[in-house]
């Protein structure tokens, strides 16, 4: 069953976006199968997730136009990791379905919603220039599910915040020296039933409202990756509750930069996205 395919990376967090309008053409898909085709980089396109993007049902029943009640272009998103496994949520991964929905114009306007198994989120191209464009999405109230948990692995003691923005993290304040993603990563992870996306973060700045963080991510189902968009809003949703002066928190990953603003109980992330190219791909197993 072949697919035409589009890559796309932002900070550093690559996907391969595929543009599925039949759900029922997915659905005989091996997902997994499908992941093992696709995500390794010797052996495949290679990418962190795969992103599958369908019409939203709902808005489609209601208006032809594929838009929802705020006159948003309307689309449901789902992400596999490259195991296989389906996330819930994925930040820069909705960044990067923006720039492909505007780029490819399956909108009309800059304004989407991306429904997740997580939630729904609205977003907005900013600017856009050939296959480069600055985008924003606003998270719906984000929850700090224990502001202080604590586990102890190999003599090591983690400390941190469990944060609930349509995925679960694990925000972790440290000494970034102290710590070693490859291996600390996995062992956390595993300490959660279900697992867990493990954030190591550090206060490398506080001057004048603007709070700048250094931070390493380690993602359920994908292992270390240059930059994690819903890792990067909880470490900075849990940064508007410790600093209720800070009015920006930038987050600076091994790929790049991502800036939140909180406006009322809502975290509003900007950053960049760019298409690297597109393609086509057959993918030889079906669903058992």
């Amino acid at each position: 069953m072949e697919f035409q395919f589009t890559k796309i990376q932002g900070t550093g967090n690559d996907f391969v976006v595929i543009y599925e309008p039949s759900r029922e053409r997915f659905a005989q898909i091996n997902k997994i199968e499908m992941c093992k085709q696709i995500c390794p980089r010797k052996f495949g396109i290679g990418c962190d997730q795969l992103l599958i993007l369908h019409p939203d049902k709902k808005a489609k029943e209601t208006n032809n136009d594929n838009k929802n009640s705020n006159n948003e272009a309307s689309f449901e998103m789902r992400v596999f990791n490259s195991d296989g496994s389906e996330a819930q949520n994925c930040g820069n991964g909705l960044r990067a379905v923006g720039l492909y929905l505007l780029d490819r114009e399956k909108i009309g306007s800059s304004l989407f919603s991306i429904h997740t198994i997580g939630g729904t989120y609205s977003g907005k191209v900013l600017s856009k220039e050939e296959n480069f464009g600055m985008i924003e999405v606003t998270f719906q109230s984000p929850v700090v599910k224990k502001p202080f948990h604590e586990i102890n692995i190999e003599s090591k003691t983690f400390s941190g915040s469990l944060v609930n923005i349509g995925n679960p993290h694990f925000v972790i304040f440290c000494d970034l020296k102290s710590v070693s993603v490859t291996h600390d990563g996995p062992l956390i992870e595993k300490t959660f039933d279900g697992g867990i996306n493990v954030e190591f973060a550090q206060v490398i700045e506080n001057n004048n409202n603007i709070v700048t963080i250094k931070a390493f991510v380690w993602e359920r189902g994908s292992g270390e990756t240059l930059s994690c968009g819903s890792g990067a809003s909880s470490i900075a949703w849990v940064i508007f509750q410790k600093f209720n002066k800070a009015k920006l928190v930038k987050i600076q990953m091994k790929g790049g930069e991502i800036q939140f603003r909180k406006i009322n109980n809502q975290l509003v992330m900007m950053g960049p996205a760019k298409i690297i190219f597109d393609g086509k791909i057959k993918i030889y197993s079906t669903k058992k």
